[in-house]
């Protein structure tokens, strides 16, 4: 299970640099939070509730889109591959 969680600067700069092997960060991105028991990474890019979702289980993403179909929210799902 993940152990590592976002506490200070330089634990989001790691969790910036495991998320964009993956995919590129969009640059509006407001917040993340790290759920260490799931290792999944929530990247919020709007305030807007989440309407749709369109998964890229290759990559492990989840693109969550908000009513008018703008990005809201990126899922990083198995940030740190323990659950390979």
């Amino acid at each position: 299970m993940a152990t590592k969680l976002a506490k200070n600067k330089t634990d989001e700069n790691q969790l910036v640099r495991l998320a964009q092997k993956r995919l590129k960060l969009p640059a509006n991105w407001l917040e993340m939070e790290y759920r260490n028991e799931s290792d999944v990474l929530l990247i919020r890019c709007s305030l807007t509730e989440v309407a749709k979702s369109k998964g890229d289980m290759k990559n492990g993403i989840v693109y969550n889109y908000d009513s008018r179909g703008n990005l809201a929210r990126i899922e990083v799902t198995d940030l740190y591959g323990i659950y390979v």
